[in-house]
C-alpha cells in the first residue's frame, strides 16, 4: 500500500470457512486497520492530498504532495479522489436532508462549554461564481451563475491589552449550493440545527434586504433569531430616502 512514508508491504492472515462456501473470506487484520478489499492507497495520502487540491490547482497540489512526503501521485488521481470524496459526501448529505424532511433531526457537534455559551450569528447572500460551459474542459466563454452561501459564526467580545474590546471570530461553518433559495433553505436549516441553535445563548440573523433572504428567515429562523439589516444597507436605503427628501427642500441636504 502506497503512504505517507512509500511503499509498505506486510502479510496479513485470512479466514475462510473449511468448506470454502462462498463469501466466508476474511482478514481481520485489515478489518481492524480499516483497509478495504483491493485497496493500495492510505486514507490518510488520500486526505492530505485531498485537502490540498481544496486550496490549491490538481497540478500545484501533486507537486506540493510530492514535497511533503516524497511521494509523487498524478494531478489525475487527485481529481478522481476528489469527486469520489464529493460524490460520498453529497450522498450522505441527501440522507441527512432525507431524515430532516421525514422530522428526524441531527446529532448537533459537540461544543466545548465556552463555545456553546457564544452566541451564534448567522448571514446569507448571494454571490456569482464563473463557470466554464463544457464538463472537463477549459475551453469555452465562462458562465456567471448566483452560488447561495450561508455562514453560521460564533462570536465572542475580548478585552486587549490596551482596554479596548473587540469581537473576535471562534468558529466558522459554510453552507452553499449552486440553486435558488429554496435550495439553499432546507441544508441551512439542517446546518443550524448541527450548530445547536436552539441551545445558543442567542442566535441574530443578519443579511441585506432581499426579499428571498428575509422570506427564508422568516419561515425557519423567525421564532429565535433576531433579526438585523446589515449596516451598509441600511446606509444605502437612508441615503436614497433622506436624498428623496432633500429635493423637496432646498435648503436641506441629504447629509443634514
Amino acid at each position: 500500500m502506497l503512504t505517507l512514508v512509500g511503499w509498505v508491504e506486510w502479510r496479513h492472515r485470512v479466514g475462510r470457512c473449511p468448506n470454502r462456501c462462498a463469501g466466508s473470506y476474511c482478514t481481520p487484520f485489515d478489518a481492524v486497520l480499516g483497509i478495504t478489499a483491493y485497496q493500495q492507497t492510505s486514507m490518510e495520502l488520500v486526505r492530505l492530498g485531498c485537502l490540498l487540491a481544496v486550496f490549491l490547482p490538481f497540478e500545484l497540489a501533486e507537486q506540493l504532495l510530492a514535497q511533503l512526503c516524497g511521494v509523487r501521485i498524478s494531478g489525475d488521481t487527485l481529481w478522481h479522489w476528489v469527486q469520489q470524496f464529493g460524490r460520498q459526501a453529497m450522498h450522505q448529505l441527501d440522507g441527512e436532508l432525507e431524515q430532516l424532511a421525514k422530522g428526524i433531526e441531527p446529532m448537533s457537534e459537540s461544543f466545548a462549554p465556552m463555545l456553546a455559551a457564544l452566541p451564534l450569528v448567522i448571514a446569507a447572500d448571494g454571490v456569482s461564481v464563473p463557470f466554464r460551459p463544457h464538463l472537463g474542459t477549459a475551453k469555452g466563454r465562462i458562465r456567471f451563475q448566483e452560488v447561495k452561501i450561508a455562514v453560521l459564526a460564533r462570536l465572542q467580545q475580548v478585552q486587549t491589552r490596551s482596554g479596548r474590546r473587540v469581537t473576535r471570530l471562534q468558529q466558522r461553518r459554510l453552507v452553499a449550493v449552486l440553486g435558488d433559495m429554496d435550495a439553499l433553505q432546507p441544508r441551512l436549516h439542517l446546518e443550524t440545527l448541527r450548530q445547536g441553535m436552539t441551545t445558543a445563548p442567542q442566535v441574530v440573523w443578519i443579511s441585506d434586504g432581499a426579499r428571498g433572504l428575509w422570506r427564508l428567515y422568516q419561515q425557519r429562523l423567525s421564532d429565535i433569531a433576531i433579526e438585523i439589516l446589515d449596516f451598509y444597507h441600511a446606509a444605502q436605503q437612508l441615503w436614497d430616502a433622506a436624498e428623496a427628501y432633500g429635493n423637496t427642500l432646498p435648503t436641506r441636504t441629504p447629509q443634514q
